[in-house]
């Protein structure tokens, strides 16, 4: 039998607690963005629900998360404006040959890969 790698957590927001499942990953990485940004997941989650503008709010969640490492990884064009909002990212299409990898752009600067 088939289950759910989802983890669920209880977030308070504007209007009281709503539960989100988003896989373990996602929340490992959103984690360390809220870490970053100096924010709760709270009110991370609070900051990226205007720009939803259908779909769930894992969905956003995911779709954030995505963008804002596209955008420390400097390549993809973003498609949530809460990115660019939230950590005044810019984004620009990867040069060619351009090789940075996610890992490398979420590794704080000064620190060396293993």
């Amino acid at each position: 039998m088939a289950y759910s790698r989802l983890l669920i957590r209880c977030v308070a927001i504007e209007k009281g607690h709503t539960t989100i499942a988003l896989e373990p990953e996602f929340w490992e990485v959103f984690d360390e963005i809220c870490r970053r940004e100096g924010k709760t997941p709270s009110m991370m989650i609070s900051e990226i629900e205007p720009s939803r503008t259908h779909g769930s709010r894992a969905s956003a969640i995911r779709v954030f998360t995505l963008d804002y490492v596209r955008a420390q990884a400097g390549f993809g064009i973003a498609t949530s404006t809460a990115v660019s909002q939230i950590a005044g990212a810019t984004f620009f299409a990867a040069p060619q040959g351009y090789d940075k990898t996610v890992s490398d752009a979420l590794r704080p600067s000064g620190v060396s890969p293993r």
